[in-house]
């Protein structure tokens, strides 16, 4: 499998693309190697694939931080405490595969979120 081209989907460009050819500049995770890629520019800045949705995975990973604490701080039963982590450890692995875009990235995504809804199921 390899990267999917979506020359259709709009895209969200504010620096411009590194990873055009005419760039001469090669990604820090190198190429991407997912088997998703998302209707964003890859690689606006040599250091984050996808930026937009690298960002927005910022807050899944900060907030259940803060509520992880703040339940453990508390004492709130490990219910709590394990929702906040499970949705910790997807915002994690989000965070990794829009900044890397690699297969290993995309594992680390998408698993979490299987296992989250397990834990939250249950």
């Amino acid at each position: 499998f390899g990267p999917v081209s979506r020359p259709w989907a709009m895209t969200f460009a504010p620096f411009g693309s590194w990873n055009s050819p005419s760039s001469g500049v090669e990604p820090i995770w190198g190429q991407p190697t997912s088997t998703i890629d998302f209707c964003e520019p890859n690689y606006v800045m040599p250091w984050v694939a996808e930026f937009a949705n690298s960002v927005s995975a910022l807050p899944m990973v900060w907030l259940p931080a803060a509520g992880l604490r703040q339940a453990w701080l508390l004492g709130f039963g490990s219910e709590i405490v394990v929702a906040y982590a499970v949705i910790f450890v997807v915002g994690i692995g989000t965070l990794m595969f829009h900044a890397t875009l690699s297969r290993t990235g995309q594992i680390l995504d998408e698993i979490p979120m299987m296992w989250s809804v397990l834990a939250l199921l249950h």
